[in-house]
């Protein structure tokens, strides 16, 4: 079964820069990172590549709002002698802020079954519900963005939040949050999941 690895996560942002510089606690050989990313984008593609000596980082799901956010989630399975520097590049020069998690317990391949998204304007962000999963025992992993400052809470679906991430400088409006939802599942379903908002926002989501 999958598991959180305690200790061995970590928040990093930036002020507006074209990278964030992530650093980890020591990664254990074999094991899976997830990273979610958030950033003040109006269109896909906003983080063109993560970059790790030991991991090869891929995308697993993105969505943006077009109302000045995006949210998208990356991995990289069975690490070998990863180093504890992360560099996420974005496409320009950008707010982004991230979190990353190292897991136990996770396939070597084929790890993705199924996504969803969705964006909007509320107090209510969502990941969007995927078609029912292909296997009992899963991570499910939700990604959330949100303009301004507003502080999440309140995971729906039996979600727990791991972290969230938020980037600085310049006025809040100027900023986005982003949040880490993880649930560990023994049955299949269909996958989702959501927060409350201190605050009306803008907001993306997506879950795999």
């Amino acid at each position: 079964f999958a598991a959180i690895v305690r200790g061995a996560s970590t928040t990093c942002s930036n002020n507006g820069a074209t990278t964030i510089a992530c650093t980890l606690t020591a990664p254990t050989n074999g094991d899976a990172l997830i990273a979610v990313i958030g950033t003040r984008g109006t269109s896909i593609g906003r983080v063109s590549s993560v970059t790790q000596t030991g991991a090869t980082w891929v995308r697993a799901a993105q969505v943006a709002n077009a109302n000045g956010t995006t949210s998208e989630i990356w991995y990289a399975l069975n690490i070998s002698g990863a180093s504890t520097g992360v560099t996420i590049n974005l496409a320009a020069s950008i707010k982004a802020s991230a979190v990353i998690v190292e897991y136990s317990g996770i396939g070597s391949a084929g790890a993705i079954d199924k996504i969803a998204s969705a964006t909007g304007s509320s107090a209510s962000p969502s990941t969007g519900t995927t078609a029912t999963t292909a296997q009992a025992n899963e991570l499910w992993i939700g990604a959330l963005d949100a303009i301004g400052s507003a502080t999440y809470s309140t995971p729906t679906n039996s979600f727990a939040r791991v972290a969230s991430s938020a980037s600085t400088g310049g006025s809040a409006g100027s900023r986005e949050r982003s949040a880490f939802l993880e649930r560990i599942v023994a049955a299949t379903g269909a996958a989702t999941t959501g927060a409350t908002l201190s605050a009306t926002a803008q907001w993306a989501g997506t879950i795999a």
